[in-house]
C-alpha cells in the first residue's frame, strides 16, 4: 500500500493459493488495493464481472471465495501484529521464507528496495539486515535476485508469524493451500 512518502509497503502476499480483487461477500464490491506483481510466473486474468455473475450461482466458488477472504484477513491481521512486535532482522527472515514458498526456489528474484517495501524501510535499512545474513552465510545476493544458502539458519532466525499463517490457510483451504 502507498505511503506519505510514496514509498510502496507490503501488507499481503499471494502466490498460487490465491487471487487478488476478488470480492468475497455476496455484493460486487472493488477491492482496496494497489496489486502490484513483484515476480513471474503464471497466472489467469478473468474478468470482474464474469465471477460477480458466476459467484451467486454457485454455492462451491462462494464457499472458496469466503474461506480464502477468511486467509487474507488472518494474514493482514498478523502482519499487523509481526510489525508491531517483532525485529527488522525476524521481519526479513519470515518474509523471504514466505516469498520462496510461494515461488518453490532458493533464488528469489527480490531486489533490496522490494525487501524494504515488505519491511516498511528504508532500503539502506534493509540492505544491513541482508547484509548481516550474508556475513552469516545464510543468504547470498545476484543482481536482482536473494538466494537462500542455509533455510534452517534463516527459519530459526524468522519470527513465527509465517507459520501460523501458513497454519490457518492449510486448516481453511486444505488442499487447495497446498504448496507446490
Amino acid at each position: 500500500m502507498p505511503v506519505e512518502d510514496d514509498r510502496e509497503v507490503e501488507s499481503l502476499l499471494v502466490g498460487h493459493e490465491g487471487a487478488v480483487g476478488v470480492a468475497a461477500g455476496p455484493h460486487p464490491s472493488l477491492a482496496y488495493s494497489r496489486i502490484v506483481v513483484k515476480l513471474g510466473g503464471t497466472l489467469i486474468r478473468l474478468p470482474r464481472r464474469a465471477l460477480e455473475q458466476a459467484q451467486p450461482r454457485s454455492a462451491v466458488l462462494q464457499e472458496v471465495f469466503s474461506r480464502y477472504a477468511d486467509c487474507q484477513f488472518a494474514q493482514l491481521l498478523q502482519t499487523a501484529a509481526c510489525n508491531a512486535a517483532h525485529s527488522i532482522e525476524q521481519r526479513a527472515a519470515k518474509w523471504i521464507i514466505s516469498t520462496q514458498e510461494r515461488i518453490g526456489r532458493a533464488e528469489i528474484p527480490l531486489t533490496h528496495e522490494q525487501l524494504a517495501g515488505m519491511l516498511g524501510v528504508s532500503r539502506s535499512y534493509a540492505s544491513r539486515v541482508i547484509q548481516m545474513f550474508k556475513a552469516r552465510r545464510i543468504l547470498a545476493t545476484r543482481r536482482g535476485a536473494i538466494l537462500i544458502l542455509d533455510k534452517p539458519a534463516l527459519e530459526a532466525r524468522a519470527c513465527c508469524c509465517n507459520d501460523w499463517v501458513r497454519k490457518h490457510f492449510d486448516e481453511v483451504l486444505g488442499a487447495a493451500a497446498a504448496r507446490g
